[in-house]
């Protein structure tokens, strides 16, 4: 009996080290090469994802840039093709500002000629601007100060934002201003319909995290500034970079300046949603490969099971042989001693 259960603890002992041996030599270089290739797999498309927001994010800033410099270039032209005592006459700017609306599908919302002292002598626009002193307003002392300028987006005296876009000129030896406001809708639409993904929206801001477009979604820019703005502003750069907002919840920021460094466009995305399709393949790949090892789970057991039934059977065959063999031995020695 005592042999039985010997033999029993052996077998099982025999089974289970089998077990072992063929799991570890089978599975141990599955999950390494599986968590080699997943970690550079996730590494190759997050490289894509960032790279895929930074060329995004600067083709928006070229199409931003171009609009700002278009239009500045349009009021530079005019300014330069018309004496000042043409567009101080109402009926001339009347017919410049329609000219202007005309060639930029009506982008120019008002036209207007600003003195030194900061009065608008002349205006051509929907509201009733004309005699307006502006000397207070910080965009004049920045176009009085400047060859050409583009405000930041304000609202000002018609309670609207709006931004201007003015160009600087001499007459008599004295300054003077030829400003035209910019329609803000159409502003607002070159960033306002970008998206990405499910989460994925565009805003622009100012140097002091101030919104020159309208967000879609309530953001916090004080740390988004403090966060980006050195790096930015000092190589002029695009900038990617992933971090956590108040509320725990990861987004990949990417960013560019604009308007010569004043302005910084942003396009965010929720990291979860930008990686949503590399968290879906990861989950397949694990669970083929969880798949895959109860399969070796299995085989192994079977395989280790039929083999060591196999090494019983044999021994079991051997037992009778050996036992005879045993007693021809033990009655080899007891004649031996009886002759003695």
């Amino acid at each position: 009996m005592k042999d039985d259960t010997k033999r029993k603890n052996y077998y099982r002992s025999l089974l289970r080290n089998l077990v072992i041996a063929i799991l570890l030599t089978a599975i141990t270089p599955t999950v390494v090469v599986t968590i080699f290739v997943l970690d550079a797999f996730r590494a190759s498309y997050e490289e894509k994802v960032y790279d895929h927001l930074d060329v995004l994010t600067r083709k928006h800033k070229r199409s931003i840039d171009i609009f700002l410099e278009e239009k500045l270039m349009d009021i530079r032209l005019l300014a330069k093709t018309n004496r000042f005592e043409d567009l101080t006459d109402q009926a001339t700017l009347n017919q410049r500002f329609n000219e202007l609306q005309s060639a930029s599908d009506r982008t120019f919302v008002d036209l207007g000629v600003v003195d030194h002292q900061g009065r608008q002598i002349a205006y051509a626009g929907p509201l009733e601007l004309t005699g307006v002193n502006y000397s207070g307003a910080e965009w004049f002392e920045q176009a009085i100060s400047n060859p050409f300028f583009i405000s930041d987006v304000f609202k000002g005296m018609r309670g609207e934002p709006h931004f201007i876009v003015s160009v600087r000129q001499e007459h008599d030896g004295r300054p003077w201003i030829l400003r035209a406001t910019i329609d803000f809708g159409e502003f607002n639409n070159l960033v306002e319909f970008l998206r990405i993904g499910q989460t994925g929206f565009a805003f622009i801001l100012n140097a002091d995290g101030q919104f020159q477009t309208r967000p879609i979604a309530d953001i916090k820019t004080d740390e988004l500034i403090l966060h980006f703005n050195d790096s930015i502003r000092t190589d002029q750069s695009n900038l990617v970079t992933r971090k956590s907002t108040p509320d725990g919840i990861e987004v990949i920021y990417a960013m560019a300046t604009l308007k010569g460094g004043d302005w910084i466009m942003v396009i965010q995305q929720d990291a979860a949603d930008a990686f949503s399709d590399l968290k879906q393949t990861q989950k397949t790949v694990l669970l083929l490969i969880l798949i895959g090892g109860l399969g070796i789970i299995a085989a192994s057991l079977i395989v280790s099971n039929r083999l060591v039934n196999r090494i019983s059977q044999a021994d079991a065959e051997k037992e009778p042989a050996l036992r005879k063999k045993a007693k021809m031995s033990q009655q080899g020695i007891e004649d031996g001693e009886r002759a003695a």
